[in-house]
């Protein structure tokens, strides 16, 4: 079976620190649990901080393992999480997260797009 890690970003935050704190996520993971060959990756984006806790508490009950990931700069604070590699029927957890850029952009991204 192909193993799947999860990342959940919180949707608060631009869209560049984003994918900085999920690569930050994935990388912590890896490091914690290791990263078998071909492992898919599925990233989703979570409602704030308690959007966050409740990926890890959903992670938690289900006895899936997770990196949670705090940022220390500009006071973000835990930004994302990643589970370890799961495969299976372990997966059906995370169907009621959505994945990132799912949602139409932000404000600000929009406006980040316009020309000058």
């Amino acid at each position: 079976m192909t193993p799947y890690v999860y990342v959940a970003i919180r949707s608060d935050l631009t869209t560049a620190q984003q994918l900085v704190q999920a690569a930050h996520a994935t990388q912590e993971s890896g490091a914690q649990f290791g990263c078998p060959e071909h492992c898919h990756m599925v990233v989703c984006e979570v409602n704030g901080i308690e959007g966050l806790k409740k990926f890890c508490e959903v992670c938690g009950n289900a006895g899936i393992q997770y990196s949670l990931f705090y940022e220390p700069d500009y006071d973000l604070g835990y930004t994302s999480a990643c589970t370890e590699p799961i495969t299976g029927q372990a997966r059906s957890h995370f169907r009621r997260f959505q994945l990132f850029g799912a949602q139409t952009p932000t404000q600000q991204d929009k406006l980040s797009r316009q020309p000058a």
